[in-house]
């Protein structure tokens, strides 16, 4: 089916002097909830900017969706390339939702600041196929472990290109609107009277509206990671309702560290807003955090994220940082896939892995947005059935 209007009328709509106008405020107003339907039913196309390792992708498919075509973009070559062995696992895992022929990680410019309407229009957007844009971007200058920069540091204004690019894509598609979720630090995560907490979020919301807020370890993560998401596929107050009963499973960051390390004791019970998983004197279920800088404050001893020998030994190391592997399967990453990509050493795949969303908490993300619109039970059963890494 094809869109009402030419790509000549749409493209000057959107575009000024070759570059996307800068809109005041996206369109925050929900999809219908046919939308979930038609998805399962016709597929959809997923555009991934800041795609890192995918997480939007294997959303999608973790929640039965068909990805007709799979659009990718980040400006790091380690991402790209990780992302590549990602796309071609998942399409041998799920070939009937994900057949070799929907990856398209070429089509679009590498860089977000320089997408064009007309890109989209080259790739489809007006062909009527339901749409979805996930973008994690980067929360280097949002977040409270960062330069706290705000949207004027030179990774964080990405946030206004993310905006354009969702408007554009709502001018475009009129008749079927675009789903989407944006994704970065929770306002949460900073205290009461910071320009962060009062200027810089509330200047966000002006663009995208109010997100939900959640951590990680809701979802099952081994690691704490409490982060904002605004989208149009939920109404926030059902989304909340129906997340209040999704419960942690049973998991201890001692499942995925290495034989010979232990996480340290857990003295202080967690608060809100963070997820309560670690509760004094009880084993840790959750480290503080997963970054992309490695030897971060968090995980230097004596702090909460480093680990310690469980057994006397000989060696010279007592104390160290998670390593490769164990942040990999805290975030829920298969590791191999990561080390798949050529020449890319553990500290340019930490770095990697360090800036990319959560899997299980995007996933979980979708499973409560549709049962929330849908009106429902959430299944616990069901979302974690298929725990496995990937």
């Amino acid at each position: 089916m094809q869109g009402e209007g030419s790509p000549a009328v749409y493209y000057d709509e959107v575009m000024e002097d070759g570059v996307l106008k800068k809109p005041k405020k996206i369109d925050t107003r929900v999809v219908a909830k046919s939308f979930f339907r038609e998805a399962r039913e016709e597929g959809v196309t997923c555009y991934e900017p800041c795609g890192g390792l995918c997480a939007g992708l294997k959303m999608l498919l973790r929640n039965g969706v068909k990805v007709n075509q799979y659009l990718y973009q980040d400006i790091s070559p380690a991402a790209r390339a990780v992302a590549r062995a990602r796309c071609f696992a998942l399409s041998r895992r799920y070939p009937e939702l994900f057949p070799a022929s929907a990856i398209k990680l070429e089509q679009l410019p590498a860089d977000l600041e320089q997408i064009t309407a007309q890109h989209f229009v080259d790739v489809g957007a007006l062909a009527g196929e339901r749409w979805i844009m996930v973008c994690g971007y980067p929360c280097q200058d949002l977040s409270p472990a960062g330069n706290q920069a705000g949207l004027d540091g030179r990774h964080s204004r990405l946030f206004y290109h993310a905006v354009s690019a969702v408007w554009a894509l709502q001018q475009l598609q009129p008749q079927r609107p675009p789903g989407y979720i944006l994704e970065n630090v929770s306002p949460l995560a900073h205290r009461p009277g910071t320009r962060m907490r009062e200027e810089v979020f509330p200047h966000i919301m002006e663009f995208v509206g109010q997100p939900v807020s959640f951590d990680a370890a809701q979802a099952g993560s081994y690691a704490h990671r409490l982060r904002a998401f605004w989208s149009n596929l939920f109404l926030n107050n059902q989304f909340d309702s129906v997340m209040a009963r999704a419960e942690r499973p049973q998991r201890y960051v001692t499942d995925i560290l290495e034989d010979g390390w232990q996480p340290r004791e857990v003295v202080t019970t967690d608060e809100a807003p963070y997820h309560v998983a670690n509760v004094k004197g009880e084993p840790m279920r959750a480290l503080p955090t997963i970054m992309a800088t490695q030897n971060s404050f968090a995980f230097r001893e004596p702090r909460m994220g480093s680990l310690v020998r469980s057994v006397e030994s000989k060696e010279l190391l007592k104390c160290r940082e998670p390593n490769l592997d164990e942040k990999a399967h805290a975030m829920g990453y298969s590791v191999t896939e990561l080390r798949s990509a050529d020449r890319l050493d553990d500290g340019k795949l930490a770095r990697v892995l360090g800036l990319a969303m959560d899997r299980r908490a995007v996933e979980l993300l979708y499973a409560v947005a549709e049962a929330s619109r849908l009106g429902l039970p959430y299944s616990k059963e069901r979302h974690q059935a298929e725990e496995t890494i990937m």
